[in-house]
């Protein structure tokens, strides 16, 4: 079988882009993690449109569902673990001209080493509220794309104390579908801080890695983590592994197998 790679290197990165066109913002790294080691980070973010471009930058709370998709939160409770007010930001507020980066520097607070545990919350950037007119269905693909307008939420964790529980992954299924590529799923599980962050791949029986995702995300007790592979796996024995990269700078491997019949 062929060996085959899939990268996802934007599953924790959430993207709302207000029309079919391409996005204009670019946001470097996408995940940004504060510890009593670690108090200052730096995010780059550079406009790709060619026109100049104000963006805002704020902070905002998303929820996970189970099946990993985010939403903002409504209301937001101590239990939810918010790292809101544990740091600071700046600017705020960017202007840029067509293809201009600019650092955004993120401090952590000295009033946030009283706590312990981790938390988190996204940074916002969204470009002004300001068109160079209104978008009409008549418009070209081509003037759409002049106008499009991307906002980027990029995850802060807010990280004062290590993990007690390991991460568990348990039900690892493999189903082929009609779309005629093989998809996967299996329940990511936390005990302690309801967080882990890490990366899948699947191996063969020789040992190869066929499908890999980085960059996954759960801020849940248990989240279903699901993807379509890059193509059909033939029946076989079938091992995924999740390395656990939770703790900056250090990485656990744990696995499970199956054998996928048809």
């Amino acid at each position: 079988m062929t060996r085959t790679f899939f990268k996802f290197f934007t599953a924790t990165l959430l993207v709302i882009i207000s029309t079919t066109a391409s996005a204009s913002l670019q946001v470097f790294p996408t995940r940004v993690v504060l510890t009593p080691d670690q108090k200052v980070f730096q995010v780059s973010i550079r406009h790709r449109g060619d026109k100049p471009e104000t963006y805002r930058i704020s902070t905002r709370y998303y929820k996970m569902n189970t099946d990993g998709s985010m939403s903002v939160a409504d209301k937001v409770s101590p239990d939810d673990r918010s790292a809101d007010g544990m740091f600071r930001y700046s600017p705020k507020k960017i202007t840029l001209k067509p293809n201009e980066e600019q650092v955004v520097r993120i401090l952590l607070r000295r009033s946030a080493g009283k706590d312990k545990g981790i938390y988190r919350t996204h940074l916002y950037f969204r470009p002004s509220d300001k068109f160079d007119g209104p978008l009409k269905m008549s418009d070209t693909k081509a003037a759409m794309n002049l106008s499009a307008k991307v906002a980027v939420a990029v995850p802060v964790v807010v990280q004062l104390s290590k993990p007690e529980a390991t991460p568990l992954i348990e039900d690892f299924k493999l189903k082929n579908e009609k779309d005629g590529k093989t998809h996967f799923s299996v329940k990511l599980k936390t005990e302690d801080q309801h967080y882990a962050f890490g990366d899948f791949r699947i191996l063969n029986s020789t040992g190869d890695t066929v499908w890999e995702v980085k960059g996954v995300s759960t801020y849940l007790k248990e989240r279903i983590v699901s993807y379509p592979l890059t193509e059909r796996l033939p029946a076989g024995k079938y091992t995924l592994q999740f390395e656990d990269k939770t703790v900056p700078g250090e990485s656990k491997n744990y696995q499970t197998a199956l054998e996928f019949k048809y």
